[in-house]
């Protein structure tokens, strides 16, 4: 396993274009609001970042601290040290 190191533009392109992302979501936006937003990357053929955006449901500095790779890669809430999880996850 020497001398292999990440492609990290490829790891970025990658991650971005998960749907998996809006777990990260959940705790500020619920389930359901969650899934509508998967729903609606998949038919739009967009990224969750975008359609949380668009979406209205959060502003894009939160999206953007909440997705953030320091905030998705620490234990916890993602953003939750910022913000507030303002709504219940169920």
């Amino acid at each position: 396993m020497e001398g292999i190191e990440a492609n990290e533009e490829a790891c970025g392109f990658w991650l971005e274009r998960s749907l998996c992302l809006v777990t990260a979501l959940v705790p500020y936006i619920g389930y359901e609001k969650a899934a509508e937003l998967v729903r609606r990357a998949q038919a739009e053929g967009k990224t969750i970042r975008e359609v949380a955006v668009e979406s209205g449901l959060l502003k894009a500095e939160e999206v953007e601290l909440i997705l953030s790779t320091a905030e998705l890669t620490r234990p916890g809430i993602a953003g939750a040290k910022k913000l507030k999880p303002k709504r219940s996850a169920t």
